[in-house]
C-alpha cells in the first residue's frame, strides 16, 4: 500500500521539529515539514504543489488561509485546553496581568480555563490575521504588557515591546492531526476508487453521458469523438429549453447522425446537475424529405399548436373530446376534409397527455419513400421501436392497400399502440360515406374516432377567425390592416372553403398583403374568392348536393344523418334532436356509437 504524502506547514520552528519527531511513529506517512505562517505558509504550499501531496497539516490562521487558497485537503492541528493550560502556567511567572489574543478556538478554550482557575485575563478575539495587530495594539493601550497569543499576534506584540507568550501545540495535538490525516486520506482513497469504478461503468455503457452543473458548465462527459464540441453545443442549447421538473426524451439530428436523448435533473447538496444520456445512429434518410420528423414538446407547439391552425380547437368545438381522449391510452383516428386542422388537434392531444415530456414523432404517409418505409418496418431505430412517445401518422389514405396491410401487421406485432400514444388521421371528402383506409385501420385497432367538421359548417365563427388571423399576422408582418367590413365578412362566410383552414389562411394572407386600406373591402374579397371559385372542388361543392350512399343498412344511414344534422347545428344537441324529431338521449346514443 502506498504511503500518504503529507506536507506539514508549521507557524514556528519548534512545531516543525515536533512534526518530524511525531511522524516517526507513523510508518504509513511520508512527511515534509516546513516553516511558514499565514501568507508565507500559503506561498510554501503553492511552491510545493507540484510534488503531488495527499494532504496538508497546519495550525490556526495558517490552516484556515490554506483552505481558501489551495485545492488539497487541509487538516488543522488543534489547540487544546492542555496547550493553553501549559501557556497559562508559563505566563504566571511573567506577569499577573495579561491579555489573551487569538482566533475563537484559542479564546473560547482560554475563557473556560480562566473561569476554572480563577485567572483574570482579558480576551481579544480575532477572525482573520489582519485583525491581529489591532487587537494587540488595543491590549497595549489598555495597559497590558504581556500577551498570550499564537504566532501571528506574537510578531505584532514584539514590535510594541510587549512580552509574548506563544501558545504552542504539544505532541498530543500533532499526533491527533496525523491520525485525522490518515483517516481522511483513506476515506478519500475509497471515494476516488468508487468514483473511478463508476466512471468506468458509465463509460462502458452503450449510451453516452454528458453532465452540466447549475451554471451550465460541463461537469462530466464520456463523449470522445471528433464532433464532441458540436454535441456539447447542441446539448447546451437543449439545456436552456429544459424547464420540466421530471425527465424528458427527445430526438435530435446533427451532421447526418440521429441522437436519441434522455435528460434528467439530479441534486447533490445545494447544487443541481443536468444529465443527458444519449445513443446515436446514422440517420438513414433526411427526415424532413422522407415524411418522418421528430419534435420536442416545445417544437411541436411551435410548428402546429402555437400557430393559426390552433384555432381548429375552437372552431371545431372539440375541447371536451380532446380532454376525454387525452385521458385514454387507446389509439385515436382523426377524420376530416383536407385542411381541417388535424395536425393541430393531434398536437393538442399530445400536449394534454402524460407523454408530453417525450418526443412527438410525425409520420406523413404521403411523403414516405421506399427507404423510409423500410426504416419504419425493420430498423431498430424505427419510431415503432420507441416507448412512451406520441406517434402521429397522417394521411393514412395515401397508403396503398398492401402498405396499409404491412403497417397494420407491424403495429400489432410490435405492440406499438400499447407502448405509445398513436394518433392517425385520414382525409375524407364531403359526402364520402364509403369505408376508407382510415376506417379499416380504426376498426382493426379499436381507435377512438374524432370527426373534424369542415369550415363551411362553422360560418358563425368565421368573423372571430378573421380577427384572430389579423392579430397573429400583425405580430410577424408589417401591416396597416385592422379588420374587414361587414359585407366582406359575409362573402367570407358564404364561401364553401373546399380546402378549409389551409385555404382560409392563404386567402387571408393575400387579402392582408394586397389591401390598400385599413379595412379589407368586399371588392377585395370578391376579387380573391372569384379566383378560388374556379377550382373544381369548389365548383363541385357549390353546384352539387352532398352524396348520400343508400347501399347501406338503415342503422348506418341513420348514424350518418344524425352526424350531418349535428354538424349543421354547430354541435348543439338540443337543436339537432328537435330537427330530427328524436330525444337528446337517442341522438347521443347515435353520436357516441359513431365516434
Amino acid at each position: 500500500m502506498s504511503r500518504i504524502r503529507v506536507l506539514g506547514i508549521a507557524p514556528y520552528d519548534g512545531m516543525q521539529i515536533l512534526m518530524q519527531k511525531t511522524a516517526l511513529g507513523f510508518p504509513q506517512i511520508e512527511l515534509k515539514a516546513m516553516v511558514g505562517d499565514l501568507e508565507k505558509g500559503v506561498e510554501v504550499a503553492q511552491d510545493n504543489f507540484h510534488a503531488d501531496y495527499d494532504v496538508i497539516i497546519s495550525r490556526g490562521g495558517t490552516a484556515k488561509l490554506l483552505r481558501s487558497e489551495v485545492d488539497l485537503p487541509v487538516v488543522e492541528i488543534p489547540i487544546t485546553e492542555y496547550d493553553i493550560l501549559r501557556a497559562l502556567h508559563l505566563v504566571e511567572n511573567v506577569s499577573d496581568k495579561f491579555a489573551i489574543v487569538g482566533f475563537p478556538n484559542v479564546t473560547e478554550n482560554a475563557s473556560h480555563l480562566s473561569e476554572l482557575l480563577s485567572v483574570t485575563a482579558e480576551l481579544f478575539t480575532i477572525d482573520h490575521a489582519a485583525m491581529a495587530e489591532q487587537a494587540v495594539h488595543d491590549a497595549w493601550q489598555k495597559g497590558y504588557r504581556t500577551v498570550l497569543c499564537d504566532a501571528v499576534a506574537s510578531i505584532a506584540a514584539k514590535r510594541l515591546g510587549m512580552n509574548a507568550i506563544l501558545i504552542t501545540s504539544g505532541k498530543e495535538s500533532i499526533h491527533k492531526a496525523f491520525s485525522d490525516a490518515i483517516l481522511l486520506c483513506n476515506g478519500l482513497t475509497t471515494l476516488q476508487a468508487e468514483n473511478h469504478f463508476l466512471r468506468e461503468v458509465i463509460s462502458g455503457q452503450s449510451n453516452e453521458t454528458v453532465v452540466f452543473d447549475d451554471s451550465q458548465n460541463l461537469y462530466f462527459s464520456t463523449v470522445d469523438v471528433e464532433n464532441r464540441q458540436a454535441i456539447i453545443t447542441m446539448l447546451k442549447h437543449e439545456l436552456e429549453n429544459y424547464t420540466e421538473e421530471g425527465p424528458i426524451r427527445m430526438i435530435k439530428s446533427l451532421d447526418g447522425t440521429m441522437y436519441s436523448i434522455k435528460a434528467q435533473h439530479f441534486t447533490s447538496g445545494s447544487k443541481t446537475y443536468t444529465t443527458f444520456y444519449f445513443s446515436r445512429s446514422k440517420a438513414p434518410f433526411s427526415s424532413a424529405r422522407s415524411g418522418i420528423h421528430y419534435y420536442t414538446h416545445q417544437q411541436a407547439q411551435e410548428v402546429f399548436y402555437n400557430s393559426f391552425y390552433s384555432s381548429a380547437g375552437d372552431i371545431a368545438n372539440l375541447e371536451d373530446n380532446i380532454k376525454r381522449i387525452s385521458q385514454s391510452d387507446r389509439p385515436v383516428m382523426l377524420i376530416g376534409e383536407e385542411g381541417t386542422g388535424k395536425e393541430s388537434v393531434a398536437t393538442m392531444i399530445y400536449s394534454r397527455s402524460t407523454m408530453r415530456s417525450h418526443p412527438f414523432i410525425s409520420i406523413n404517409c404521403a411523403l414516405l419513400n421506399d427507404k423510409s418505409w423500410e426504416h419504419l418496418q425493420s430498423s431498430h431505430n424505427s419510431p415503432f421501436a420507441e416507448s412512451k412517445v406520441t406517434i402521429y401518422l397522417s394521411q393514412i389514405d395515401a397508403l396503398s392497400q398492401e402498405k396499409l396491410r404491412q403497417l397494420l401487421a407491424v403495429l400489432i406485432d410490435m405492440d406499438v399502440c400499447t407502448r405509445n400514444r398513436v394518433i392517425f388521421s385520414c382525409t375524407r371528402d364531403a359526402g364520402d360515406s364509403t369505408q376508407d383506409k382510415g376506417s379499416i385501420l380504426a376498426d382493426k385497432l379499436c381507435c377512438l374516432n374524432m370527426h373534424l367538421p369542415p369550415l363551411r359548417s362553422q360560418k358563425e365563427r368565421i368573423p372571430a377567425l378573421i380577427n384572430l388571423f389579423l392579430s397573429q399576422f400583425g405580430i410577424t408582418q408589417v401591416s396597416d390592416v385592422i379588420g374587414m367590413n361587414d359585407e366582406a365578412v359575409k362573402l367570407m362566410q358564404n364561401f364553401p372553403w373546399p380546402h378549409n383552414l389551409s385555404q382560409f389562411k392563404r386567402v387571408l394572407q393575400e387579402l392582408t398583403t394586397t389591401s390598400a386600406s385599413a379595412l379589407i373591402s368586399a371588392e377585395d374579397v370578391k376579387r380573391v374568392l372569384d379566383l378560388e371559385s374556379g377550382s373544381p372542388v369548389a365548383e363541385g361543392l357549390r353546384s352539387q348536393p352532398e352524396r348520400f350512399d343508400l347501399n347501406r343498412t338503415l342503422e348506418e344511414m341513420t348514424k350518418e344523418l344524425v352526424f350531418r344534422v349535428l354538424n349543421e347545428c354547430d354541435g348543439n344537441q338540443s337543436v339537432a334532436a328537435k330537427r330530427l324529431g328524436i330525444s337528446r338521449t337517442t341522438l347521443w346514443r347515435y353520436y357516441k356509437s359513431n365516434s
